[in-house]
Parts: C-alpha cells; sequence; structure tokens
C-alpha cells in the first residue's frame, strides 16, 4: 500500500454469523443436491422411468390367451393394451367377450377399441366388450390408451380380465400395473 493511501474497508458478503463449519455442510448439502439430480438425470436418459410392458397369457379349455399391458406408467404417457384369443378351429360362431375390473380401467384415458366391440355392458365391477366371432381362429384386441395425469393414480392397481365364449367363461388372468409420478 501507498505511504498517505487510505485503506479500503473490508465487504463482506456473507452474514457475521457463519462459520467455516456452516459452510463446510452448506458446501457438502449443494454436492449432495447435485449429484441426486445427476442420478436423476441419467437414470432418465436410459429409458428407466417411462411405459414398462408386462405380458400375460393362459392356455385353458382349448383357448389361448395373452395380454400385453402397461406393467409400470406414469401420468400422461401411452400405455396400450393388447388382448389376444386363440382357438385351434375357431369359436364355432359364438361370440367372445372380453371383461376387465372397470376401477383400473379407469386408470386410463382409453381412445378406442379395435375392433369395436358388438355390445359394450358393465356391471358393478367389470366391464364387458362383446365381439363377433372372427372369420380365423383368433380374437385379437388393441386398446390404445393414455395414462390419466391424477397423483391419486400412483401406486399398485390390480386388474381381473376374463374371457367368456357364449355364456362360459373360458380364461381369467390378473393384472398388476404400478403408476410412478
Amino acid at each position: 500500500m501507498a505511504v498517505g493511501a487510505e485503506r479500503e474497508p473490508e465487504i463482506r458478503t456473507l452474514p457475521p454469523e457463519l462459520v467455516a463449519g456452516d459452510l463446510r455442510r452448506i458446501h457438502v448439502l449443494r454436492d449432495v443436491a447435485l449429484a441426486l439430480v445427476a442420478v436423476l438425470a441419467l437414470v432418465g436418459a436410459t429409458g428407466l422411468l417411462g411405459v414398462r410392458t408386462g405380458s400375460e397369457a393362459v392356455s385353458a379349455s382349448g383357448h389361448d390367451v395373452r395380454i400385453d399391458y402397461p406393467r409400470i406408467t406414469r401420468g400422461g404417457l401411452s400405455a396400450d393394451f393388447d388382448i389376444r384369443v386363440a382357438r385351434p378351429g375357431g369359436f364355432g360362431g359364438t361370440p367372445v367377450t372380453i371383461a376387465v375390473t372397470k376401477e383400473y380401467l379407469e386408470l386410463f384415458d382409453i381412445q378406442a377399441v379395435f375392433p369395436t366391440p358388438s355390445r359394450e355392458t358393465s356391471d358393478l365391477s367389470l366391464l364387458y366388450w362383446t365381439f363377433e366371432p372372427p372369420p380365423n381362429d383368433t380374437v385379437d384386441v388393441s386398446i390404445p390408451t393414455e395414462t390419466g395425469e391424477m397423483l391419486s393414480q400412483v401406486g399398485v392397481h390390480d386388474a381381473e380380465v376374463q374371457v367368456l365364449v357364449g355364456d362360459s367363461p373360458v380364461a381369467q388372468l390378473t393384472l398388476s400395473t404400478v403408476v410412478v409420478p
């Protein structure tokens, strides 16, 4: 410093009550928060937070049933269902009905059912879609949906799916979907 020059006052940007230990703690918390954000970004980039499809299949009473459905999903994402009912030799002119738990279906915005059911009915717990017998030995049903965005839907949801040919139940499957935030 030059002779006769005044010394500039020290300007502090930290409150005087903070000590070195507090600063270290703040830096550690910042580093932990940044690490968590980095891990979350990495997991998101790998696709682990998206929809995961599950499959359930059963063979019963001469019928093979396979359902591809969203096992893990998040609000606002597409989550399609595909149901296949096959019977060697066909269905003999008998309609095929697929019944699904209504409460489970309320998780999704159903955009359509392909092919269009010839009849749709429900009772207290199930929604029934009836399809005319196909010309071959397979009924393929596709249900494009989107998962709803309500926070109350987060959690594990189970569904019962029944397949009836005529009035006779031929197969039953249980599905379980996890909706994550």
